[in-house]
Order: structure tokens, then C-alpha cells, then sequence
């Protein structure tokens, strides 16, 4: 992402958040819908049709699925 942002092409905001109080922190800064995704798989796993977003309640769904399930950070 640095990279691409360091050749001037411009890409969405992202979080990595690893527990309820960090999605607390960045509530206020996100539009909806989102796409959710683990921060460590491969290009596509954990790339779903259930990563996209729509409310609080999704976003937190979500990323208790990430952490639980998949032992992993998510990005939002």
C-alpha cells in the first residue's frame, strides 16, 4: 500500500484492528459499507462475500469471525 500511495496512485483508508476497543478508536472515521479481510492470509483467503460490511454489528461480527476463527488482525 505504501508502495502504491509512494507512486501517486491513491488507495482506500485501512485499519488493522485486533480487538473491540481499536474498531471503538476508528468508528467515527468510517463510511460504510467496508470490506473486511485477514491482514496475514494469501490475496484471496478470507476474501468473502460476508467481508463486505454494512453496519457496526457486521464490522464486529466480522472481525470476532477473523480473530476467532482465523487467529488473525483484521483490516478494515
Amino acid at each position: 500500500k505504501r508502495i502504491v500511495r509512494g507512486l501517486g496512485i491513491n488507495t482506500p483508508h485501512s485499519y488493522a484492528v485486533s480487538n473491540d476497543e481499536e474498531i471503538d478508536f476508528i468508528i467515527d472515521k468510517l463510511v460504510y459499507p467496508l470490506f473486511v479481510k485477514p491482514n496475514s492470509e494469501g490475496s484471496s483467503i478470507g476474501v468473502e462475500k460476508t467481508g463486505v460490511v454494512h453496519s457496526i454489528n457486521e464490522l464486529r461480527d466480522r472481525c470476532h469471525y477473523i480473530w476467532d476463527k482465523l487467529r488473525n488482525v483484521a483490516i478494515v
